[in-house]
């Protein structure tokens, strides 16, 4: 991976992070019902959680996409499954 990738995927997680969303309002919630701590504890897990996704992300998978059609077919077809339960769960 260039210098120039690298730098275009970090600035792009960087301002993943930085949004708010979910993991902003956990963040808050352990801060505000817990203490400090915990919150400083809870945005630094959260940001490791992020790096090791975003390195997965860019180098691993798409290496085995690149690589192996049926790796990539297959997991088109997991995502689509996953999807469809995650709408069903969501009406239920």
């Amino acid at each position: 991976m260039s210098f120039i990738v690298f730098i275009q995927v970090f600035i792009v997680c960087l301002l993943g992070a930085m949004s708010p969303g979910p993991s902003m309002a956990l963040v808050i919630n352990n801060a505000v019902l817990k203490n400090r701590y915990h919150g400083i504890l809870t945005a630094i897990g959260h940001g490791l959680g992020i790096t090791v996704y975003a390195i997965f992300a860019v180098v691993g998978i798409g290496l085995i996409i690149k690589t192996n059609i049926f790796v990539f077919n297959s997991l088109k077809i997991l995502s689509i499954i996953f999807l469809f339960y995650l709408g069903l769960k969501s009406i239920a």
